[in-house]
């Protein structure tokens, strides 16, 4: 009767207690999830929803297990779907406390859910931009787990501390941590590689990461000894007809290009595409190995290589009706090649890209040809510059393009002076300045460069009034760029003074020249050109002034300079004695 009534009594405290049952039930749909996420690795969006429908409240009865368990699921959820930064990292941070505070399994806390939450965890602070607290939420869980992470764990868990390990590393070649990322790279790698079979990429990834982090340091002899090492891995393991092998050739000869090793950036380019071909991996695979083959061609010089390659990838991208990819990898390639083989290529680009409505492609051709034709045939580089200005004009991108504008204009005056037509390369001078100044990554070095030019054009042109303006930019600026005791700023100072001495300010000229005199001697000394050319702009400022007496004694002073450091003498320093009434 005793037993009776208390089955009664508890079936009756059920009745009465509603609160209690429905915390038992969601207390089961959560274990439920939890547990069909670990048997399963089944998650569904229903399960989300339902958690997402609980509030931290409706759990205040259930048991630290579950508590961890509703957190740990919702941090999972948001993390796989990359959801709220917000909100992932508090999940996280709630299922990583409890696991380390409660006794939640009889197992301890260092299992394979704890790696995880304490990965997820720095790679919450990571994107927050916390790089220190992320590198310190790593160490943490490498010291407090080491007794039990060791290499004769199972693979699950090896696979989660070479993780850690290896993404501890990323973060130490972050900070610029050399000695410390090159260790986590090497000691993952000895974890992971234990359990590697073909494609299982994790298991090799940190030798991976370690053969790009040399390249990324330019240090591309210890980049190319590990990509090697990869190979010779593959190959201890009988994986040398796989897309993983291939590939890791494929990087081999990016690391050789980049190093400027052009023949053994071939070699291993063409040995990556024998494998894909081995493997019957389709075109599309090997494409970028391709592209890559026909740049070191174009680089190298070699010619038939390069015909070779790009006639294999014409093929290729007309079949899949891709002309425009061909012709931009085209392009990618051409821009390698030597001036005098790179018309052909250029002409067929020009009339292809025409077809295809490319303006950009277009412009960047011009660009090149006529940077090619600057030296060889000025008129020709004045041709093409003004054909790509006409595209960017008539098109919508007129107002983003002045990174392109500037440049043509500096190449059209440079072909403009190489034909002593002075005016039209001032024009163009002040409009690359323009256009150069309205650049997003416009700088004072670049701007006071082109004010210089510019400057030296009006000088040629003997348009010395439009001098004026412009030198009141260039001198401060210098000053600030080079300081005032620079040969740039000397250089500027020169220009100043023979400004003004031509708008015939000759007492503000000759003042000028005499502070360039003080300022020469404390960079170079007596014995320097610069001091001779001084002086030689000062007898001119005097002989222009009318005082002949001082103009001879600082010309000669400069002729006697000249031919004791060059061994000859400049010829207007001659013309003006002679001019003077001075003869040798």
């Amino acid at each position: 009767m005793t037993r009776w009534l208390q089955h009664l009594s508890t079936i009756l405290l059920f009745l009465w207690c509603p609160d209690l049952y429905a915390q038992k039930t969601v207390d089961k749909e959560i274990s439920l999830i939890y547990h069909s996420l670990g048997n399963k690795n089944q998650f569904t969006e229903n399960d989300f929803n339902f958690l997402q429908s609980l509030k931290e409240s409706d759990l205040s009865q259930s048991p630290d297990s579950i508590i961890y368990q509703y957190h740990y699921l919702i941090g999972s959820w948001l993390d796989y779907n990359d959801g709220d930064l917000q909100k992932r990292t508090y999940h996280i941070e709630k299922a990583l406390h409890l696991i380390e505070t409660k006794p939640i399994f009889s197992l301890g806390i260092f299992d394979i859910e704890y790696l995880w939450l304490s990965n997820a965890m720095a790679e919450c602070y990571e994107e927050f931009g916390n790089i220190d607290k992320a590198i310190f939420q790593y160490e943490r869980t490498l010291v407090r787990g080491e007794k039990f992470l060791n290499k004769e764990s199972n693979n699950n868990i090896r696979g989660a501390k070479s993780n850690s390990i290896s993404s501890l590393g990323e973060l130490y070649a972050k900070k610029g941590y050399k000695r410390e990322a090159i260790s986590c790279f090497e000691k993952a790698f000895e974890i992971s590689s234990v359990d590697y079979k073909p494609g299982t990429t994790e298991t090799y990834f940190p030798l991976w990461r370690l053969c790009v982090y040399y390249r990324d340091l330019k240090d591309y002899d210890k980049s190319v000894s590990s990509w090697k090492r990869l190979l010779q891995f593959f190959e201890e393991h009988h994986a040398i007809l796989t897309e993983e092998y291939a590939s890791a050739y494929f990087f081999l000869g990016a690391t050789y290009s980049a190093a400027k090793d052009l023949d053994s950036a071939i070699a291993s380019y063409k040995r990556a595409i024998s494998i894909y071909q081995q493997i019957n991996a389709s075109l599309e695979e090997v494409k970028s190995t391709y592209d890559n083959l026909l740049c070191a061609y174009a680089e190298a010089g070699n010619i038939d290589g390069f015909k070779e390659i790009k006639s294999i990838l014409q093929e290729y991208y007309f079949s899949q009706n891709k002309k425009e990819d061909y012709y931009r990898s085209l392009w990618a390639a051409s821009t390698l090649l030597p001036s005098d083989e790179v018309k052909q290529v250029m002409d067929e680009l020009l009339e292809n890209f025409s077809k295809l409505e490319i303006s950009s492609q277009q412009v960047k051709i011009m660009m090149r040809l006529a940077d090619i034709n600057l030296d060889i045939e000025p008129q020709n580089s004045i041709l093409y510059c003004n054909r790509a200005i006409n595209i960017i004009n008539q098109s919508e991108d007129r107002n983003t393009a002045v990174g392109w504008l500037y440049t043509l204009h500096q190449i059209r005056s440079l072909a403009y002076q190489k034909q002593s037509d002075f005016k039209s390369a001032i024009n163009d001078a002040l409009c690359a300045l323009d256009h150069f100044s309205k650049c997003n990554d416009a700088t004072d070095k670049t701007k006071q460069q082109l004010l210089f030019r510019t400057i030296s054009l009006y000088l040629e042109d003997k348009d010395y009034k439009k001098i004026v303006g412009l030198e009141k930019e260039l001198l401060p600026l210098t000053k600030k760029i080079y300081s005032e005791k620079s040969h740039e700023y000397v250089s500027n100072l020169t220009l100043n003074g023979i400004s003004l001495m031509y708008n015939r300010k000759y007492k503000k000229a000759i003042n000028t020249f005499k502070g360039l005199s003080s300022l020469i001697l404390q960079i170079d000394g007596e014995r320097s050109i610069n001091f001779a050319t001084n002086l030689h702009n000062m007898g001119r400022a005097y002989m222009l002034k009318g005082d002949n007496k001082k103009a001879i004694a600082y010309l000669e002073k400069a002729k006697a300079l000249q031919l004791s450091i060059e061994g000859t003498i400049d010829d207007k320093t001659n013309q003006y004695l002679n001019e003077l009434g001075i003869y040798e």
